[in-house]
């Protein structure tokens, strides 16, 4: 039935139901289908009737036995036309020879109706017509996907009738067995009585409170304690040192504690004199760690951004110029470097400018309000300001101030922003990497590590910024609060006289 119900039949056997809208859904079918036929009939003769007309045998009858042709106003206006200017033309010829001036130009008129008219019209009839055949053609499909649906919908249809049918003879059948109890049990003599009455419990017969109360805090303890592994492990941010040690192999030469209070404004000397003693520990560690030879060159970076780099670099240049050391701080952040914000000093020009060559060494060195610390600020922002860093101007400035200072930091961009931070590492050949307790990614950090060993670079070690001391991984890294040294008076020296 599915495969027969699209071909023509006398009649087609559907369900009861189904029965109202089958005549008028096959019968729209077949007559589209008829309709299709008709349509690629008459495209056919018309391609076939242009396809002559082409080659110069435009057949004006042949257009006569096309059926779409009556319905082309303008096929049969410019055919019209073709026959009035025909008769017309036989009429003067009748009268004048071909070099008759009208007859000419009636000859023109009948070759423009006969090779541009006529054909024109016909391709876009036949345009028409496939288009009309495309659409009837979508029709048909869906029609016939919809025909095919009838005899399941009328197995259907006859399947749910017959259950129907069961359950109601089931039904009646249940209805007359329940009268039938009825009348049974109003008839029968009863046999049961009742010799106790039922008697609700005063108290439970066992206390299982105590056994549920340790079972579920049992539970609640193992359930939070696997909930803080998997947290932790699914944590990817730095959280223990033992995370830069072993998972980075790094050093850590020091960490820098978070003070709340000199965030809100207030003065608390214990906490300021923690900062300090973290960067003189900085300071030692990395003077050790570099060596006795030659001045401290070094790269200081952060995996991104948002880790302190700046910070630690400019007061590890205080630091520095605190102990007496000659020390030059340079702003290798050409992108957006904020140094000359720190120190109230202008911007250009500075390190770029000194690169491009438009300024000396003298012009682009800034004097800060301690004598041992000098800035170099970051200069004017180029585009091509990566390609200068690692340019033959870039190493005389190193060669240069490696002679007039004895410490040379440079706060280079973050390693995850480009490849000014790796330039700057191999200009200076050593790079220390500050990391943000809490907030810096360790698969980052680790990525951007194994890229610096490709180069010859030498991470000298890490820098633990933001660090809660309260914590229990951070407790060692914290000062005794109360040892801070006073300042004393001591008595003034008096003057001698002076030599003549």
């Amino acid at each position: 039935k599915v495969t027969n119900i699209t071909r023509p039949t006398e009649g087609t056997p559907v369900a009861a139901g189904t029965e109202a809208t089958t005549g008028t859904v096959v019968g729209k079918y077949f007559q589209q289908r008829y309709q299709i036929d008709a349509l690629r009939r008459d495209r056919e003769a018309l391609q076939e009737v242009l396809k002559r007309a082409q080659a110069g045998e435009l057949a004006v009858d042949a257009y006569q036995t096309i059926p779409s042709v009556r319905t082309s106003p303008d096929i049969q206006k410019a055919l019209q036309e073709l026959s009035v200017a025909e008769a017309e033309l036989r009429n003067l010829q009748y009268r004048y020879t071909d070099e008759y001036k009208p007859v000419q130009d009636l000859k023109q008129r009948i070759g423009t109706i006969r090779n541009g008219s006529i054909p024109a019209y016909t391709a876009a009839l036949v345009g028409a017509l496939r288009a009309q055949e495309a659409q009837l053609g979508k029709e048909v499909a869906s029609a016939t996907v919809e025909l095919r649906q009838i005899p399941n919908r009328s197995i259907t249809e006859n399947r749910l009738l017959r259950d129907v049918e069961t359950i109601a003879g089931i039904h009646a059948d249940l209805q007359r067995r329940f009268e039938a109890a009825k009348l049974a049990e109003a008839s029968a003599i009863p046999d049961v009585r009742i010799l106790d009455p039922a008697v609700m419990p005063d108290k439970p017969t066992s206390n299982s409170a105590p056994r549920l109360i340790l079972m579920a805090f049992l539970a609640s303890t193992g359930l939070a304690l696997g909930l803080a592994i998997l947290l932790d492990m699914l944590d990817k941010r730095f959280r223990y040192p033992e995370q830069v040690t072993n998972d980075l192999g790094l050093s850590i030469f020091g960490a820098i504690p978070a003070i709340k209070n000199l965030k809100s404004g207030k003065e608390d000397l214990a906490e300021a004199s923690h900062v300090v003693e973290a960067f003189r520990t900085i300071r030692l560690n990395l003077v050790h760690s570099y060596g006795a030879a030659g001045p401290v060159l070094l790269t200081i970076s952060s995996p991104g951004p948002g880790d302190g780099k700046s910070l630690v670099c400019s007061n590890l240049a205080l630091s520095f110029a605190e102990a007496g050391y000659r020390t030059l701080l340079i702003d290798g952040d050409i992108r957006r470097g904020e140094l000359h914000r720190m120190f109230s000093a202008e911007r250009i020009p500075g390190l770029i400018d000194y690169l491009m060559r438009n300024a000396s060494i003298d012009q682009v060195l800034r004097g800060t309000t301690h004598k041992n610390l000098t800035l170099l600020p970051s200069g004017t922002r180029r585009h091509h300001g990566p390609e200068l860093l690692g340019s033959g101007a870039m190493s005389e400035l190193m060669s240069e101030v490696k002679s007039r200072y004895n410490v040379v930091l440079i706060d280079s961009p973050p390693l995850g922003a480009g490849i000014d931070p790796f330039v700057l590492g191999t200009a200076t050949g050593n790079i220390m990497l500050v990391l943000r307790a809490g907030e810096t990614n360790r698969q980052m950090a680790e990525t951007k590590i194994r890229l610096l060993d490709r180069l010859p670079i030498r991470v000298l070690g890490a820098v633990i910024n933001d660090v809660r001391t309260s914590e229990s991984s951070y407790q060692y890294y914290s000062y005794v609060y109360g040892y801070v040294a006073d300042e004393d008076t001591g008595p003034k020296l008096v003057e001698g006289p002076k030599d003549t």
